[in-house]
């Protein structure tokens, strides 16, 4: 068994080897990842479950394990939310939330990937409903393609 094998390693082999005359098997052992929720703000508990949700159930596609412990895992992937109050105008008030997604590789503790979704304006009648829709809307940003660069770096590609 060959264990250990970069992803790209794997992907310039097959494109090599003409497999109808050659059977080569090869183990491709997962990524485990940690998700660490982070949550800065003044004086808000919004849950940011839901979109911690929409990148374990989008991490889980690409052959990603997700555990629950740092410690057994090859990366962290930290889910960052920093809230700020807006103000208040007519009974409306407006909550202001940055969200990163960082990458950290456990072997060396390298930052692999940094994204940022800055300036996310939530509006509702308390702080906590304006950032909760401000997460909502940070979520119809994070699509397909977000989750691809992810990946690519967790597997070498880019």
């Amino acid at each position: 068994m060959i264990h250990d094998v970069p992803p790209l390693l794997v992907e310039k082999l097959t494109n090599i080897i003409n497999s109808s005359k050659l059977l080569i098997r090869l183990t491709v052992q997962p990524f485990f990842i940690y998700i660490k929720p982070e949550i800065i703000g003044e004086g808000l508990s919004p849950d940011i479950s839901l979109l911690v949700n929409v990148v374990k159930d989008s991490l889980s596609k690409h052959r990603i394990i997700l555990k629950d412990s740092a410690s057994i895992c090859d990366y962290v992937i930290v889910l960052k939310a920093n809230y700020r109050k807006g103000g208040e105008l007519y009974g409306q008030f407006t909550t202001y939330v940055d969200f990163s997604i960082s990458v950290i590789s456990r072997n060396d503790a390298a930052g692999l990937l940094e994204l940022s979704f800055s300036e996310n304006k939530g509006v509702a009648l308390d702080y906590n409903a304006a950032a909760l829709k401000a997460l909502q809307k940070i979520k119809t940003k994070l699509d397909s393609s977000t989750f691809l660069r992810i990946f690519d770096r967790i597997s070498g590609r880019s």
